[in-house]
């Protein structure tokens, strides 16, 4: 999962331009564990004309502009997204995922290279080197759907 706007506390500004989500951050502690030195310092930066072009694609595309996903990486890198089986929504590459992010995971670029990340399984819950799991993404959908009825 990748969309900070799945969260019931994440708010929406106006959609003059692309969609920019926030959300108050969870308890981070795991994810700090496995965060690169500096990571923010990294993110992707862009010229002005290059972030003009990135903001109309993002609306285009209905791309969320949030701090737990470097979208503007994805962007310049012309990734393409794919589906996410559990809950059908579009998913974009674990590789801009920032340690903000609820699955934050080893792929990503954010990630120390001195050490084993956290890595997805065959059950699409996201294992932590010692094991055990720290995110269960189908019982995260589940939960979601559950409570939306």
């Amino acid at each position: 999962m990748c969309f900070a706007q799945n969260q019931p506390n994440a708010t929406a500004a106006p959609q003059t331009s692309a969609p920019v989500v926030t959300a108050p951050p969870a308890s981070q502690n795991w994810q700090d564990q496995y965060a690169a030195p500096g990571w923010k310092d990294r993110l992707t930066k862009l010229s002005p004309a290059e972030e003009t072009k990135f903001q109309a694609w993002a609306l285009a595309n209905k791309a969320p502009i949030t701090d737990d996903y470097d979208m503007r990486g994805f962007y310049k890198e012309g990734l393409a997204t794919s589906v996410n089986q559990n809950d059908g929504m579009p998913h974009f590459t674990d590789k801009y995922k920032t340690p903000l992010h609820e699955s934050f995971s080893g792929e990503s670029k954010y990630s120390r290279s001195d050490i084993a990340g956290p890595k997805w399984n065959s059950k699409d819950q996201l294992v932590a080197p010692d094991g055990h799991v720290l995110f269960d993404e189908p019982a995260v959908v589940a939960a979601r759907k559950k409570g939306k009825h």
